[in-house]
């Protein structure tokens, strides 16, 4: 896409490759350099030139910069990065509101018409031992749970 921005405009826009430096579902699966290095939050490596690493000193760089992510670890069963670093609020589903599994929760801001917003969190619980935690702002929410039949039920919660 930047290339054809470039084509059109004249433009060189900055470029940002996200996907090489990240986890993948084994780790024979990932970047040599990515397994070099243990970063806690996003970030990019410069040299002391004050170059951005683009990608190995022998080819020619594609990107301007390589993002790095690091690894997810899990609290209460969901990733850690969803939490935005405390911005967002852990709440878990009490049984008494899920009473059918399996079933999908989608959580909707409050105000929203649920026909047609996309939810702020969606987890799927397959059995009454999975992890029920949605990851939300402070604020009001709706809940719908869906079953495989189609049953829906909604409530109402807050988070603070």
């Amino acid at each position: 896409m930047a290339g054809r921005l470039t084509e059109l405009t004249g433009i060189n826009p900055f470029t940002v490759n996200q996907e090489m430096m990240t986890e993948k579902s084994s780790t024979r699966y990932e970047n040599p350099y990515y397994k070099m290095v243990d970063v806690r939050q996003p970030s990019l490596f410069v040299n002391e030139n004050g170059e951005i690493f683009a990608g190995p000193f022998w080819d020619k760089p594609r990107f301007d910069a390589r993002l790095f992510h690091s690894r997810t670890n899990l609290i209460y069963g969901r990733a850690d990065w969803l939490f935005l670093d405390g911005k967002r609020k852990p709440y878990q589903l009490k049984p008494e509101i899920v009473k059918m599994t399996p079933c999908l929760v989608l959580a909707y801001y409050e105000n929203e018409d649920i026909e047609n917003a996309v939810p702020a969190d969606v987890i799927e619980i397959t059995s009454k031992q999975s992890p029920n935690t949605l990851v939300l702002y402070p604020g009001n929410y709706k809940i719908l749970i869906k079953d495989t039949q189609g049953n829906t039920d909604q409530k109402l919660i807050s988070i603070k």
